[in-house]
Formats: C-alpha cells, sequence, structure tokens
C-alpha cells in the first residue's frame, strides 16, 4: 500500500470537481475532491448529508457507496434519481472496495465513524485525479466534541468540511414539506455560505438553487416575476425552462455577467 510522504494541505491545488448542486459550481467552482460532510452540532434532525451525496451521485457516474451504517436500499436509490446499474454499495473497505476506484467517479462512505480502515480509501483517492471522495459523519461525534483517532486524522488531509444547519422549515399552509439548510465550510472563513431547499422524499430543489445562483453573479435577471437571461426569458419566479435546466447540466453557458 502507498502512503502519504506527508500531510495534505488544507487548500490543496487540485482544481475542484463539478457537483450538478447549482450553488456550488456556479459559486465555488464546484467541490474540493476530498470532502468532509458534518452535521451542525446543535441539531437533531437529518440535515441532507445523503441526500446531498446522492444528488452527486445521480450525476456523476459511476458511484461507489461504501455503506457501513447499512440503511441505503433500492427504494432510496430511485427517489433520487440514482440508477442502479451506474452505483456499487459495499458494506466495508477491504481489498475488493480498493479495486473498484479505477472504474468509478465518485466515492461516498457513510459514515466516518462506523469504518475502520477510512484513512486507507483516502490515501489510495489521492492518487486519483478525477475522483471525488464525501465522507459523512454522523453528528454524535461533533455534538460531543469527542473525535475519535481516525476522525482526528481525517479531519487533517480532508479539502473541505462541510457543516449542514438546518435553520428553517419549509410549509405548504400548515404543512411541513421540507426544511431550509445552510452549508459552509469549516476549513475556509471566506467561504460563502449556500442555502438548500431540502423537500422531504423528493431532495434538494436544485431548480430554486440554480435561479438564486445565477441571479447572486448577474446572470439572470428579474424582471417582476419574469427570469431573463440577455434577451431570453427562461422563467416566471423560481420555475425555469426545462431547456434551461439543460442547458445548465450541459455546461451549455458560462457562468457570469
Amino acid at each position: 500500500m502507498r502512503q502519504l510522504s506527508r500531510t495534505l494541505p488544507v487548500t490543496s491545488v487540485r482544481p475542484n470537481l463539478r457537483t450538478w448542486i447549482p450553488s456550488l459550481d456556479v459559486l465555488h467552482g464546484g467541490l474540493p475532491r476530498t470532502t468532509l460532510l458534518v452535521d451542525s452540532p446543535n441539531t437533531v434532525v437529518a440535515t441532507g448529508k445523503t441526500v446531498f451525496a446522492l444528488t452527486i451521485s445521480s450525476r456523476r457516474y459511476p458511484t461507489l457507496y461504501v455503506d457501513t451504517e447499512q440503511n441505503l436500499n433500492r427504494k432510496t436509490l430511485s427517489r433520487y434519481g440514482v440508477q442502479e446499474a451506474s452505483i456499487a454499495v459495499v458494506r466495508g473497505i477491504d481489498h475488493y472496495c480498493l479495486q473498484l476506484l479505477d472504474d468509478v467517479a465518485t466515492v461516498i462512505v457513510d459514515s466516518a465513524s462506523a469504518t475502520n480502515d477510512l484513512m486507507m480509501l483516502v490515501r489510495e483517492t489521492t492518487y486519483r485525479e478525477n475522483l471525488l471522495l464525501l465522507v459523512l459523519d454522523q453528528n454524535r461525534a461533533w455534538i460531543n466534541r469527542r473525535y475519535s483517532s481516525q476522525e482526528r486524522k481525517l479531519i487533517k488531509v480532508v479539502d473541505a468540511v462541510l457543516e449542514f444547519r438546518s435553520v428553517s422549515t419549509i410549509r405548504r399552509g400548515m404543512e411541513v414539506i421540507g426544511r431550509t439548510v445552510e452549508v459552509s465550510n469549516q476549513l475556509a472563513v471566506d467561504w460563502p455560505v449556500i442555502e438548500l431547499d431540502l423537500l422531504f422524499g423528493t431532495g434538494f430543489d436544485r431548480t430554486k438553487d440554480l435561479v438564486r445562483a445565477l441571479t447572486e453573479v448577474g446572470r439572470i435577471k428579474r424582471h417582476g416575476q419574469v427570469l431573463m437571461d440577455m434577451e431570453r426569458k427562461v422563467g416566471v419566479g423560481y420555475a425555469l425552462t426545462p431547456s434551461y435546466m439543460e442547458d445548465f447540466d450541459l455546461g451549455r453557458f458560462q457562468y457570469g455577467a
């Protein structure tokens, strides 16, 4: 097994990878290739880390999912648009798991606290230029601030620690249909916080997220409720035309004014 000769710097020179999460791609140029996802230390509710990871994997084929928590099932994959043929699910990190790394674009580990050989996987992914590693950690480790030896090592080598914080509920009338989640990078104080709407049973509202992001960078202009991209009408309110969403997903236009 190859060993790291030194601890990787927090600010890696390796380019970020596209995620198809609009605010991440537009405002931050994608996601650092080794990223830890954690809950806010003051929350006891789910904040969408798994949904976030699956949303990315549904766009970046293929995926290796290390399901040490044994929570992933076919219904969950289908709900968030992940095709079974594009994802390999394993229960732990072993020789077979490492062999799959050359054939995938995204690796998801769920979770850090339930995986004994995580650092071995981190070392192996370091040598693969176009691989995105997402490590999910349960909030219990962060609430008590009691890090395991492995978690302390992990924090030293990841490129980003994204903290997910539930800030409000989303209602339709009296019914709670989701929650708004803030995502911040705990390793970069100048990293602007992004806000995502998590809809129960559906996932993140990518359309609303894209409108927010492109409005912030000046690509989309509002004329009342009408959304305009230069002379092109692309939507109303927070609803975009399907063709415009397709243009974004296929990278047909540049971000910015």
